[in-house]
């Protein structure tokens, strides 16, 4: 969670680089030669022209973020000193569900699954953040990219001839309040949108 990165910056700078460099280093020793590691686009921050591609300047702003860039350059080093093959999948926003399964966390802060427990009746309303954006609604807008390509996604990293970042959005995007008001209707429960 961005969020919580931003009040406990140490729990995500031990998990995505102590952590890590020991799962590397415990590789390098059993000669374990590729891994796909999940990144983030919030090692990107702000960008400065869209959409954002694997060329595009990293400048986190936040924790999160930082862990995980500095974690995609010592995979970078790794491959150069170990051979260490790697593929690096930069997130966007992942979101949806398969048949059998979804999104059920303690403390659920994305979008979709919030719209979700709305329409299940397990919650009163869903809260937008941020309204002066300038987009047509006025809302931030997102990349929201389906859990089975990410999937996909990953199948294919695994046979990549050689170490690469990738980005994994569908390139376009989709505002906050549009894909909270296209989830209007569902399981017989209206949501109502605060804009049309």
């Amino acid at each position: 969670l961005v969020s919580e990165s931003m009040r406990d910056p140490s729990k995500y700078f031990r998990n995505n680089i102590f952590s890590g460099l020991n799962l590397l280093d415990t590789m390098v020793a059993a000669h374990v030669e590729r891994i796909v590691f999940s990144s983030t686009c919030a090692i990107f921050g702000p960008p400065e022209r869209l959409p954002i591609d694997e060329t595009a300047p990293t400048r986190p702003i936040n924790p999160y973020g930082e862990s995980k860039l500095a974690f995609e350059k010592i995979l970078r080093w790794y491959d150069e000193i170990h051979g260490l093959k790697f593929v690096s999948l930069r997130y966007f926003n992942a979101a949806g569900a398969t048949a059998n399964f979804g999104e059920d966390h303690r403390l659920e802060t994305h979008l979709i699954p919030s719209v979700l427990k709305v329409a299940l009746g397990q919650k009163p309303h869903v809260e937008i953040f941020g309204t002066d954006y300038d987009t047509p609604d006025g809302t931030c807008i997102r990349d929201y990219i389906h859990i089975l390509d990410l999937a996909r996604a990953h199948i294919l990293a695994l046979k990549a001839p050689a170490s690469e970042f990738y980005n994994l959005g569908t390139g376009g995007g989709t505002s906050v309040l549009f894909a909270h008001c296209s989830l209007r209707v569902l399981s017989g429960r209206v949501l109502h949108c605060s804009r049309p």
